[in-house]
């Protein structure tokens, strides 16, 4: 099944938008199924599938991932949603859990005989992933999950980045949704609230360097923001260069800088105080952790794992690569010692780059071999 996914994960749309680490917050606005049109876009769900039930299945769950993550839509060519974004509820959230349910009963109906052999592998993957939608909802990622890696500063500042940026209908969209962030971050602060009352908290560690990442952004001029700085670089035949630059200063002072300010307060008055921390810092010091981490390791390996088994893997794997590093560290820096080599890597300025055009001219000689 691991190898077979690799096929057919783009025909059964077989994981959800990519996001950053696994243990992410999931915030997505939800239409119902029932109400999902397919499109032209959706024909990359059902390639090569024969039997239509299956088609008609995976084309609206095309449909629905495209309508429920605007952004995700976005940035794989699908611009029917340039102007939205994704606002979470608990309503919301409820309904999506409804939803996936609906998709996973649909598919696992469809009667196994009547599935040509690669039908029946894109429906067991599929249902696969829709399963693993369901058996992570014990995780409750929305109510505590924060971190360097996934948070609304983050989000927000990647915004312009992914988004079209070659016309005046791209201008006007992407001002869109600037104008959205402040209830998409307001939407998770109430979800990371409600969270905290049930005892789920990020580790501090993690709130902190978010804290942090928020303090160094607010206290910089908007006119430094990535939202900003990127977002000009967008070809705009707006009433003058001018108006446009206006429009995003406001939009980013007076709206999205005041949410920001809001989600870091609730961060540091109210979540951080109850971080988690030494032995309760890692996923086990919550609650539903052990329940959380089987579910975790059935969605990343298909396979019944023990967590124990997980770690011990871990481990054996570190006990070969550091071998590895002393031999290397013993041949290059002439010492096999691993603290020695460490900090040879850390401080030997000759290791590192200077500028963009030395990263940009490895990578040309590296392919040129």
């Amino acid at each position: 099944m691991r190898f077979l996914s690799f096929v057919f994960v783009v025909s059964c749309a077989y994981k959800s938008p990519p996001v950053p680490p696994p243990l992410v917050a999931h915030s997505e606005s939800v239409v119902e199924p029932a109400k999902v049109r397919p499109t032209a876009m959706s024909a990359i769900a059902t390639a090569g599938v024969t039997h239509p039930e299956l088609q008609k299945v995976l084309s609206e769950h095309w449909e629905y991932q495209m309508q429920s993550y605007p952004t995700w839509a976005t940035e794989i060519g699908d611009h029917r949603y340039d102007d939205q974004l994704a606002v979470g509820s608990e309503e919301v959230a409820q309904r999506h859990q409804a939803a996936v349910r609906r998709f996973l009963e649909t598919a696992s109906a469809i009667p196994e005989g009547a599935l040509n052999p690669a039908d029946r592998v894109t429906r067991a993957i599929f249902v696969e992933g829709r399963q693993s939608d369901v058996d992570q909802e014990v995780c409750r990622f929305r109510h505590w999950s924060v971190s360097p890696r996934n948070n609304q500063l983050g989000n927000a500042n990647q915004l312009p980045e992914s988004h079209p940026r070659g016309s005046r209908d791209d201008a006007h969209n992407l001002l869109a949704r600037y104008r959205m962030l402040p209830a998409v971050i307001d939407a998770e602060t109430e979800q990371l609230s409600a969270g905290l009352k049930d005892g789920l908290v990020a580790n501090a560690r993690s709130l902190e360097l978010v804290i942090e990442m928020l303090d160094r952004q607010l206290a910089e001029p908007v006119q430094e923001w990535p939202l900003y700085t990127v977002a000009l670089q967008t070809q705009v035949q707006w009433a003058s260069r001018d108006l446009w630059e206006s429009d995003l200063r406001a939009v980013l002072g007076a709206e999205i800088k005041p949410a920001l300010e809001r989600y870091r307060k609730f961060l540091a008055d109210d979540a951080l105080p109850t971080g988690r921390a030494g032995e309760d810092e890692s996923l086990f010091g919550l609650e539903l952790g052990d329940d959380c981490y089987e579910a975790m390791i059935r969605s990343h390996t298909t396979l019944p794992l023990e967590a124990a088994d997980v770690h011990q893997t871990g481990l054996d794997e570190l006990k070969k690569i550091h071998a590895e590093f002393a031999v290397l560290g013993k041949r290059v820096f002439g010492t096999g010692d691993l603290q020695e080599i460490y900090a040879h890597l850390r401080t030997d300025s000759a290791l590192y780059f200077e500028t963009e055009e030395q990263v940009e001219q490895k990578g040309v000689d590296a392919l040129a071999k």
